[in-house]
């Protein structure tokens, strides 16, 4: 098995006629995106989106996690900060293009808690199913970053000001009933993972038998998405060599009790000002 295959698993059910199904399989790690992550599935979605045979694909996840968003510590390494900044923008950037420029139907099943870029790139897809027990997090604000994957314009238009105000200002912790109530969310799905991937197979296969095209293409929306993600990821990759970045960093170090690292943050804090111009 390939470093890839480790990270998400393909399969094409055979009950559902050219539906291809990704699942994030990292559980141990929550499935967060690491580069590896995001790579499998750039790959994957890329080969999906050329297969003539494909018609629609479903995104899920792994274990009691649908996935706990990007993965800050594998990007985080000894680096200047320029570079830092230019790899940011460009994973970032990346990462969201998979879904906005995915040329087929796109369905999400949320088989559990789902944290930051997992959340905003469900936005980026077609169709979003959840179990009862899922909840929804997007906290950049206590983390010193900015909103990505085109929600600082998605959310308040598509979702209401409320639900923006909620997820990426005030960055509270959702459910499943509350995204449903203002339409981030289509469908509640009782039952358990299996019966969530039943349903969602469901929907597929409605898509593909209605030759439904992605909104977003039909109406013309895929280039303003792009323009937005990609202002998105250089406000984002300017973050993080920021103070209130290096701040969280430190006090999650210290909630988890890494002295060391949280006093290492704490120096890079202090010289925030010198080393951020380099």
């Amino acid at each position: 098995m390939s470093s890839l295959e480790q990270h998400l698993v393909i399969t094409s059910p055979p009950t559902v006629e050219g539906v291809v199904t990704l699942t994030l399989n990292n559980p141990r790690k929550l499935n967060s995106l690491s580069g590896e992550m995001m790579e499998a599935m750039r790959v994957a979605l890329l080969a999906a989106g050329a297969d003539d045979q494909c018609k629609a694909a479903i995104l899920t996840g792994t274990g009691r996690y649908y996935t706990a968003g990007a993965d800050f510590n594998g990007l985080i390494k000894p680096m200047w900060p320029s570079s830092l900044v230019k790899i940011a923008k460009e994973r970032n950037e990346n990462l969201f293009l998979m879904f906005i420029d995915f040329p087929k139907p796109l369905i999400v099943a949320i088989n559990g808690p789902t944290v930051g870029a997992g959340v905003t790139s469900s936005a980026c897809c077609d169709y979003v199913l959840s179990v009862p027990e899922a909840t929804f997090w997007t906290p950049f604000k206590s983390l010193g970053i900015t909103p990505e994957g085109c929600s600082s314009v998605t959310f308040p238009e598509r979702y209401g000001k409320e639900f923006s105000i909620k997820m990426l200002e005030n960055g509270e912790k959702t459910t499943a009933a509350y995204c449903h109530s203002v339409g981030f969310v289509d469908e509640i799905v009782d039952g358990g993972h299996t019966a969530l991937l039943e349903r969602a197979h469901e929907v597929a296969n409605e898509w593909v038998a209605a030759n439904k095209s992605r909104p977003s293409i039909a109406s013309g929306e895929v280039a303003r998405l792009r323009m937005i993600n990609k202002k998105e990821a250089v406000d984002l990759a300017n973050a993080l060599i920021s103070k209130p970045f290096v701040e969280a960093l430190m006090v999650n170090a210290q909630n988890r009790k890494q002295t060391g690292m949280a006093w290492a943050f704490w120096f890079v804090g202090m010289l925030q000002p010198v080393w951020s111009k380099l």
